[in-house]
């Protein structure tokens, strides 16, 4: 990649390795990871809501 000159994909490469390794590590050490679903559902929880309540 470095010699093809593709740094975007060099950095996106090396930021998402970071990532992997951090989460791995934390994983290892029995620290509590938060569930991104639930961050999911905590952001677009009011619009169904809202949604349902415009067709009854």
């Amino acid at each position: 990649m470095w010699k093809q000159k593709k740094r975007k994909e060099l950095w996106l490469l090396a930021l998402a390795t970071l990532c992997i390794t951090v989460l791995g590590t934390l994983q290892s050490l029995n620290t509590r990871l938060p569930n991104p679903l639930s961050w999911l559902a905590a952001i677009l929880g009011p619009y169904p809501k809202a949604i349902y309540s415009l067709f009854q």
